[in-house]
């Protein structure tokens, strides 16, 4: 008697219907892990947002948050954020938070973030190169905006009556309604969370 190699029509139904049960359990969870990134990245730039307001305000001086938008390198653009203070005493700006890099599934949105992108205050003296890693990242290569000592942002934005503006998305291709933004009262320097 000869045996059959092959499966029985009732070993394939029942093999996809395991797999229709894995992928429509699976797939929420991997969504819900995605989007937990974007809240976890979001929550992480409010609160180098909030530290740059109070180290202004605790040390009397201006602070910057900055980040990097022409660097060269997709994995760092619209990912990478440091704090910079101005030092009075030498009369130069120095870095006050290590960078923090973004996972690479989120990135701020530029088209949605003008004018934190765009609108750079002239701040003198100018902020200067920064290092990340060993890699110089010149001041065309980074947006920021400023933080004044009594925890106001810069005039250029109250003069045009707009609020700077972070969205962060999942990544450039993802669904436009998932996204968090990060609203900078230019009045108070506070920053308000807003979320779909």
């Amino acid at each position: 008697m000869k045996t059959n190699a092959a499966f029985s029509l009732t070993e394939l139904l029942v093999t996809i219907a395991i797999m229709a049960l894995i992928g429509t359990v699976g797939f929420p969870a991997i969504n819900s892990l995605r989007a937990a990134k974007l809240v976890n990245s979001g929550n992480q730039i409010a609160d180098l947002a909030n530290q740059a307001r109070q180290n202004s305000i605790s040390r009397n001086t201006s602070t910057a948050l900055v980040m990097a938008i022409n660097t060269g390198d997709t994995k760092l653009d619209y990912r990478l954020f440091c704090l910079v203070e101005y030092k009075s005493a030498t009369q130069t700006w120095s870095m006050v938070s290590p960078w923090t890099l973004l996972p690479a599934e989120v990135v701020v949105d530029s088209t949605n973030s003008g004018v934190f992108v765009t609108d750079k205050p002239t701040v003198s003296p100018a902020i200067g190169d920064l290092k990340y890693s060993g890699k110089t990242i010149s001041a065309s290569h980074y947006a920021y905006q400023v933080f004044l000592a009594d925890g106001t942002m810069e005039s250029a934005q109250i003069k045009a009556n707009t609020m700077p503006v972070l969205r962060l998305v999942q990544d450039h291709s993802a669904v436009a309604s998932n996204y968090y933004d990060i609203v900078l009262n230019v009045y108070t320097g506070i920053p308000k969370i807003e979320r779909p």
